[in-house]
């Protein structure tokens, strides 16, 4: 009996705790509350609504204005629903405060538009805490647009700020992503970031028709990322101010700013700009106020007056960035000192493809300046930079021009232009012979290449042979280029075409080069619709051999026969013997002035044993 009653006692124990169980699991689950003006919801009032919700539930408001402040003080879901007045409006009427405060954390606010909070530093929507999202919302008529303040890890995706001072800030906040925003119309800034550092992203955002700035880093902003967002007809398009360093920008645009695309100012460093447009603008990337050690990579600039301009900035590297079409392509001034600038590509610019003005100790590395107008300017005592590699052709004043410039060095450059160089001070134009490929391809690296140099090659190491310095027709006032690079001559060895058809035999003779040549195949002429080849080749230096070839037969390319590479030496005698296969074509002469050299024949032994002579093979050495 006793047993009985316990296990009846527990049945009832277990009873009540899944009762408890149940009541304290329906307590807990989230609930909505509806929200109309005119009244058939739950409530007329956001406010009276959140009051009475519980952290977890979910607030629809519909259709309608609501001249209130509201604030989110619990984790909530605010929704928007559009029931054919658009989204809901929440209306502070002026007064002095927010619009909508989200005050805690984990918030979803979608759908809402927020008004009038026009009193200085208000908000339409105020964010005070952290790990809160705002989407699809319109804010307009404020102040502040959406204010993050001292709010990290929130997220703002597709929200338009029409008509404030400013549209999105973020003060002094951190890790938040704005994505497909946009800030538009605003009094002052569409998007601003004020000490606010450390992984801000800023994607896809559109920041057009700003009075001051699209996307404006201001005082101590570092480590964000700005990709692919649109900055357009505002003054600057994005502009980095007062120490923003580490930043990246990424294939973002910027075209038909007043004032600047991208502009980095008052000692900004470390910064990343890759793959960026800016376009139509006054300047199109501007570094100023001693802003160094940035990066820019692969960036356009074209149709603006500067394409891309350094002032007062050092130590910043350019790399394979194009500036198009501007009055100048790419201009550093004002003790823009220790630039590299590699290629980059600065062509079509009214005035300078690439200019320094008091700028020092630059490096110019395989950049291309066409078509402008100057296709490199040093002026105002820019001394001691570096020039080498560059391609400055078909520009129509002067391809390379130095006013009141001195120290600089200057070698291995190409220019190919109607006035190639201008230079009223004392430059050094190229260096002391040194093996190295050139920019002209030879062997040697030495001056540089002038289209008007019309001096010797005579040893053919590819550099001129001149008995006083190259001055570029008079245009180079002090010194000149030493060792002018000269076009080589190509390795090649060809008598043309013969005559004649030959019966098979044995050709020997000799073949003095005009110049060095490096030669590994023999080509020989054939006459039409025969089979006519070498069978084999024996070159020799006096008695001694140093190269010899055999015919692989009727396949492949079998009019060349392939033999050991060897270099025949300018104006030296080499003996060859050559046996032929059927038909091949001749020169009938004793001797031939052929490409590359002479040619003589001693004698042509034929098949049959009869000797000929002036009868000289018609072949082609490479």
């Amino acid at each position: 009996m006793r047993s009985e009653r316990r296990r009846i006692w527990k049945c009832l124990r277990f009873a009540v705790l899944l009762t408890l169980l149940a009541f304290v699991s329906g307590g807990c689950a989230a609930n909505t509350h509806t929200v109309c003006p005119g009244g058939g919801c739950n409530y007329t009032s956001i406010q009276a609504a959140i009051d009475n919700a519980t952290a977890g539930d979910t607030i629809e408001v519909h259709s309608g204005t609501y001249n209130e402040n509201v604030n989110v003080n619990k984790q909530l879901i605010l929704r928007g629903k559009d029931t054919g007045a658009g989204k809901p409006v929440v209306d502070t009427g002026g007064i002095n405060n927010n619009a909508i405060v989200l005050s805690a954390g984990g918030i979803v606010l979608d759908g809402f538009t927020a008004i009038n909070a026009s009193n200085d530093n208000r908000a339409g929507i105020y964010v005070d805490l952290n790990n809160n999202i705002v989407i699809n919302c319109t804010v307009s008529n404020n102040y502040f647009g959406i204010l993050l303040h001292h709010s990290n890890n929130n997220t703002l995706t597709n929200n338009t700020a029409l008509n404030n001072a400013d549209g999105v800030r973020l003060y002094n906040s951190s890790n938040n992503t704005l994505t497909g925003n946009t800030a538009s119309n605003n009094a002052y800034n569409g998007i601003i970031l004020y000490s606010s550092s450390n992984n801000n992203n800023l994607t896809t955002n559109t920041a057009n028709s700003n009075n001051y700035s699209g996307i404006y880093l201001f005082y101590f902003n570092s480590n964000n990322t700005l990709v692919g967002n649109i900055a357009s007809n505002n003054d600057r398009g994005i502009y980095l101010d007062s120490t923003s360093n580490n930043n990246t920008l990424t294939d973002n645009v910027a075209n038909s700013n007043n004032n600047s695309g991208i502009y980095l100012y008052s000692s900004s460093h470390n910064n990343t700009l890759m793959g960026n447009n800016a376009s139509n603008n006054n300047y199109g990337i501007y570094l100023g106020s001693s802003s160094n050690n940035n990066t820019l990579t692969g960036n356009t600039a074209s149709n603006n007056y500067d394409g891309i301009r350094l002032e007062s900035s050092s130590n910043n590297t350019l790399t394979g960035n194009t500036a198009l079409n501007n009055s100048h392509g790419i201009f550093l001034i004002s003790l823009s000192t220790n630039n590299t600038l590699k290629g980059n590509t600065a062509n079509s610019n009214y005035n300078d493809g690439i200019r320094l003005g008091s700028s020092s100790n630059n490096t110019l590395t395989g950049n291309t300046a066409l078509n402008n107008n100057n296709g490199i300017y040093l002026r105002s005592s820019s001394t001691n930079n570096n020039l080498t590699g560059n391609t400055a052709s078909n520009n129509g004043n002067v391809g390379i021009r130095l006013e009141s410039s001195s120290n600089n060095h200057i070698y291995n450059n190409y220019f190919d232009n109607w006035f190639n160089a201008e230079d009223d001070g004392n430059n050094i134009w190229n260096i002391t012979k040194t093996a190295g490929t050139n920019i002209i391809g030879g062997s040697w690296l030495g001056g540089n290449y002038w289209s008007d140099y019309t001096g010797e090659d005579t040893d053919g190491d590819g550099l001129g042979d001149t008995l006083r310095p190259y001055n570029s027709s008079g245009g180079i006032q002090n010194g000149g280029d030493w060792l002018p690079l000269v076009q080589a001559e190509p390795s090649i060895f060809d008598t043309g075409e013969g005559s004649y058809p030959s019966i098979s035999g044995t050709f020997t003779g000799t073949i003095t080069p005009s110049r060095n040549l490096t030669v590994s195949r023999l080509y020989t002429y054939p006459c039409a619709g025969t089979g006519g080849h070498t069978k084999s080749i024996e070159l020799y230096d006096d008695t001694t051999p140093i190269a010899s070839g055999v015919w692989s037969g009727y396949h492949g390319d079998w009019h060349n026969i392939t033999f050991t590479e060897v270099t025949l030496l300018k104006d030296h005698e080499y003996r060859y013997v050559i046996v032929t296969g059927s038909y091949p074509q001749i020169i009938h002469a004793p001797s031939w002035n052929a490409t590359g050299g002479r040619i003589t024949c001693s004698e042509f032994v034929d098949i049959n044993g009869k000797r000929h002579e002036g009868w000289i093979p018609a072949i082609k050495l490479s």
